[in-house]
Formats: structure tokens, C-alpha cells, sequence
């Protein structure tokens, strides 16, 4: 099937768009790849372009770089300019992201993950500005199976450094611009610390590393390349809904990554939507992207924020009914209740009551009267146990004379007893001498 394309500013499309929308609102479990398109708004510009930052970087380093994807390459950072001139883009891109503010597409999709509805978020966006709007950015990925990062970076962040010489990574603070405007890199903290330490004891002296972002260009391998494979493929299991936003589709990368999505998701019956400013489908991704919307990402996300915003009146308006149903079943209980007591009134546990067996009695006996009676019966209880007692008084002098015979634990025996020991000791001597048998027994 071919790709049905729809813009945001034509009336014709706005019942489809609509309908795209609700969809989004209604997925459950929704796949998000973001491209740099989602932070334009927000202070940063496209690196695609040819305008912003690659023009002011042709200027001072002409013939260096072609295009604005060429500063991501790092096979053309081989010459001394090409590496001053990606240092200089560093310095300032960090500046800018630094003065930056999330999006309203970012906050879009903050609302997702807060209604559950999100499942997970790839971005090819170094700025991190998920993680100011409060979604969970884990760039080391260090457990794959419960994965709780909400935000999956593809291409590295712009909050780390990385020193060349020992792999420590430090945080990007802003005293590091500076150093990358003049088209070189700081040396690694842990480094110098290191070297001051030899030489202080006389050692030879080691290099000292340099830190540079922890970016992924074009060519270099993801550290953590394995453990997104594992997640995706995991996501890939329970996505009902894949949408694309702000990205060109150029990287190969991120194409196939959005292939496996949109097929995943296809057999589930879902929807697979892409959001640009520009038309970049070509056919080649007919029968894999459903629906394409040309416009700006934060105007598509208000449709979508209004379908929401709907949803979550229904849900309210069906709880509200559910409760007040529960209300009024728990207040009619109630009263059938008050009225089962009135005709036949019962314990807790459902069972007649003692008064209730005496108010059927025909003598009637009123509560004073019955107080008496259980008192009449005590006594007399009482009375009987202390005529049996005086009828049979051996049985306490019986238990007395028992007490007294027992021998209490840990005490001498007496004097009698030693002798008969001793007697009985020379009889068995006295008998062995004559018949020069064992020992009596």
C-alpha cells in the first residue's frame, strides 16, 4: 500500500488527521524515534541543513566540510582544520543546548509515559532534553532484560566526556566551551592528577588523555549497540503503535530499526505515522508507513493532545458513573439491612440472638430478672464445690502428704540413707571373699 500523505495546513486532510490522532490517543504500548526535528523550536537547528551552524563553520574553515552531515563523519576527521572545526561545532552546540528549552513535543511525550501509554522513546538527539522534561535517560543500558530507561539514545549525549587515555567520563560543564571554541580539547582531570603523582615520585612521566563528547558519528561503532538490539527486539514483542518525528530517514541505522518496528507493529493491527516538516517518504517505504504529516511536530502533537484530553473525560465521566452505582447498591444494602434487623434481628455472624430467644418465651422475662437468675446460678455452683470439698477432705490431705514425700532437686541425701548404702557395699565384700562370686544384685 502506498503512503497516504496528509498536511497540516490543508482543511481536506483535517477528518484523517483526526483520525491519525485517535489512533495515537487510543495505542496503549507506542513505539517514538525522534530526529533532530523535535528540538528545533526549542533553540537547536537541524544539522541537515545548510544554514545555522555549518554556515558559520564554513566561513572559518572553508573547503573543510560539504555539508552539515559531514561534521558527524569521522572519516573526515583526519586533517588538523577538520578536527579544530568539529571541536569548534562541540563548543557551540553545548552552548546552545545548554540555553535551550524542551519542546512542547517533548512534553507530549512526558503526558505519554504519565498515562502509560508510552513504551519506550529512540532518539538520534545528542541535546538530552528528555531528561529535563523528567523522563528516565539511562546511556549506559546496563540492564536490558527490565530496562526502566524511558529514553534509549542512539547517538550518544552531549552531558559526557570521555577521556581518550583511561575511558573515565566526566560531566560537560560549561567551562569546557570555551576550550573547544579555540579548536582543542581539555585534558582529562584524572590524567593530570596522575602525572603530578609520578612525578613527584620520580617516575617517567605517561600521556594524558583528552576528553572529547561521548557522541557516535557516522562509521563508529555503538558501545552499546548489543544491549539496544536486545531491547528493541523486546519492545518489538508488545508495540501497537510506531510514531516517527522530525527525522529525515537517511541514517542506515535508524532505518532499519524503524523497518523492524513498522512490521512488528503491522502485525498487531497498529498504525505507523511520520511527522516532518518536509515530504521524505519515497517508495520504498510503501506498505511500511501508514500515514505521512507534513508539518511542524509541536502542531501535530495539539491534535493528538486534544484526543487525549477527550479520552481522559470519558474515563472520568465512566468512573464517576461506576461510583455512584457502587453508592447507591452499597445505601440500598444498607436499608435492606436496617429493615432485616427490624423484622428479625441478628448477630454478626447471622445467628439469633439470646434475647431474641427469650423475648419468644411467652413468660417474657424482663433484663433484671435475668441478671438474677445467672447470679443464683453462680452461687449455687459455688456452694455445691465447697460442699464436695468438705465431704472429701483426704483428697487435699492426700495431695499435701505427696508434696512432702517428693525429694527436691540438687539436695543431699539423708544420713539413714548413706548408711544402708555403706551396709549393703561390705555384705556384697563379706559374700565375694567366701564364695568368690560377682556382686550381689
Amino acid at each position: 500500500m502506498e503512503v497516504v500523505k496528509l498536511n497540516l495546513r490543508s482543511e481536506k486532510s483535517t477528518p484523517l488527521l483526526r483520525e491519525v490522532a485517535r489512533h495515537v490517543a487510543r495505542a496503549k504500548r507506542c513505539i517514538i524515534i525522534t530526529g533532530a526535528g523535535i528540538s528545533c523550536s526549542g533553540g537547536i537547528p537541524d544539522f541537515s541543513s545548510s544554514d545555522g551552524l555549518y554556515s558559520m563553520i564554513r566561513t572559518q574553515y572553508p573547503g573543510t566540510f560539504r555539508s552539515g552531515k559531514d561534521l558527524f563523519d569521522a572519516g573526515l576527521l583526519r586533517t588538523h582544520e577538520s578536527i579544530k572545526a568539529f571541536y569548534l561545532f562541540m563548543g557551540v552546540l553545548k552552548e546552545l543546548i545548554v540555553n535551550a528549552t524542551p519542546t512542547a513535543t517533548h512534553f507530549f511525550i512526558k503526558k505519554l509515559a504519565d498515562m502509560k501509554k508510552l513504551k519506550r522513546v529512540y532518539t538520534q538527539n545528542i541535546d538530552n532534553l528528555e531528561e529535563l522534561v523528567g523522563l528516565e535517560v539511562d546511556w549506559q543500558l546496563e540492564r536490558v532484560k527490565h530496562c526502566q530507561a524511558q529514553v534509549v539514545q542512539l547517538h550518544g549525549t552531549m552531558s559526557k566526556l570521555r577521556c581518550s587515555a583511561c575511558t573515565n567520563n566526566y560531566s560537560f560543564v560549561t567551562q569546557y566551551c570555551d576550550v573547544f571554541k579555540q579548536g582543542e580539547a581539555p585534558n582529562c582531570p584524572g590524567c593530570e592528577k596522575r602525572e603530578d603523582a609520578r612525578i613527584e615520585q620520580g617516575r617517567r612521566p605517561h600521556t594524558i588523555g583528552q576528553l572529547k563528547p561521548t557522541v557516535i558519528l557516522y562509521g563508529d561503532s555503538h558501545p552499546k549497540g548489543l544491549e539496544i538490539c536486545q531491547i528493541a527486539a523486546q519492545d518489538q514483542d508488545k508495540a501497537d503503535c510506531l510514531v516517527i518525528m522530525g527525522t529525515s530517514l537517511r541514517i542506515p541505522g535508524v532505518k532499519a530499526l524503524i523497518k523492524d518496528f513498522a512490521r512488528a507493529v503491522h502485525d498487531r493491527e497498529g498504525y505507523v505515522i511520520l511527522v516532518n516538516a518536509t515530504d521524505v517518504v519515497t517508495k520504498e517505504w510503501n506498505g511500511l508507513i501508514d500515514y505521512q504529516i507534513e508539518g511542524t511536530c509541536d502542531e501535530w502533537v495539539k491534535l493528538v493532545d486534544i484526543e487525549l484530553s477527550n479520552i481522559e473525560r470519558t474515563t472520568a465521566t465512566r468512573l464517576l458513573k461506576s461510583k455512584s452505582v457502587e453508592t447507591n447498591n452499597k445505601e440500598q444494602e444498607k436499608k435492606e439491612k436496617k429493615k432485616r434487623r427490624v423484622e428479625e434481628p441478628l448477630d454478626k455472624k447471622g445467628k439469633k440472638t439470646k434475647v431474641n430467644i427469650v423475648k419468644r418465651i411467652e413468660t417474657k422475662i424482663s433484663n433484671k430478672e435475668l441478671m438474677e437468675t445467672r447470679e443464683r446460678k453462680k452461687r449455687r455452683l459455688s456452694n455445691e464445690s465447697v460442699e464436695k470439698r468438705e465431704r472429701n477432705p483426704r483428697i487435699l490431705k492426700d495431695k499435701i502428704i505427696k508434696k512432702k514425700e517428693r525429694r527436691p532437686r540438687n539436695v543431699k541425701p539423708i544420713q539413714a540413707d548413706i548408711k544402708e548404702k555403706k551396709t549393703r557395699v561390705a555384705k556384697n565384700k563379706l559374700f565375694e571373699k567366701k564364695t568368690k562370686r560377682g556382686p550381689l544384685t
